[in-house]
């Protein structure tokens, strides 16, 4: 039996997706009639020291999947970045060696300036 003060209990509200956060996890509770009546309503997250978690609705035990909220980098995916980093090294050497870069386009490019009132161009005179 565990002692009941090494027992945590929190609090959480359900989603109307039937999910909770807790501890940087969202829960995902198993779609049953009792689980869609604590939508919208607090649910009681019981964290034991041993690592179990029961959420609990109104005294009954509610079933649930997890879903990791914090991404974790795999070493494939390193390995494919490492084209990337060419990439970027023929970049910066592109700049260093003072390659043109593309201007960008003035005002005057696109829409040639109208005439001011007044000047010699809108009197039709050159």
């Amino acid at each position: 039996m565990i002692n009941p003060c090494l027992l945590r209990k929190n609090t959480r509200r359900v989603s109307q997706s039937l999910t909770l956060p807790y501890n940087k996890v969202r829960f995902l509770l198993t779609e049953r009639p009792f689980s869609l009546r604590a939508i919208g309503r607090d649910v009681t997250v019981y964290d034991y020291p041993d690592g179990r978690l029961e959420i609990r609705y109104q005294g009954a035990l509610l079933t649930y999947t997890t879903f990791d909220t914090l991404r974790r980098v795999n070493r494939p995916d390193l390995v494919e970045n490492k084209r990337l980093s060419a990439t970027l090294e023929t970049i910066m050497r592109m700049e260093a060696e003072g390659a043109p870069k593309p201007r960008p386009p003035a005002i005057g490019d696109h829409y040639p300036a109208a005439p001011r009132p007044g000047t010699c161009l809108a009197k039709g005179l050159s």
